[in-house]
């Protein structure tokens, strides 16, 4: 039921960004999170990680895992 606010977003390379609508989340709430993933240089399954990094005391850290199959 409290707000809940982003202080980071990490990705696990420069080929995957993020973009938030808002860095608050109002409690019982949520918000949308653009991921992109540029998909150059890669072939097959790959799987890339997103890191949300909270003022949260119960979820300090909420890790997201993107999986995709790049066909050429």
């Amino acid at each position: 039921s409290k707000n809940l606010n982003i202080k980071k977003v990490d990705t696990s390379c420069g080929c995957t960004t993020s973009d938030l609508s808002s860095t608050t989340v109002a409690g019982n709430s949520s918000i949308p999170i653009e991921v992109k993933f540029d998909t150059r240089g890669y072939k097959g399954k790959v799987q890339q990680h997103l890191w949300i990094y909270t003022d949260s005391k119960d979820f300090p850290l909420i890790k997201f895992t993107i999986e995709a199959e790049v066909i050429e």
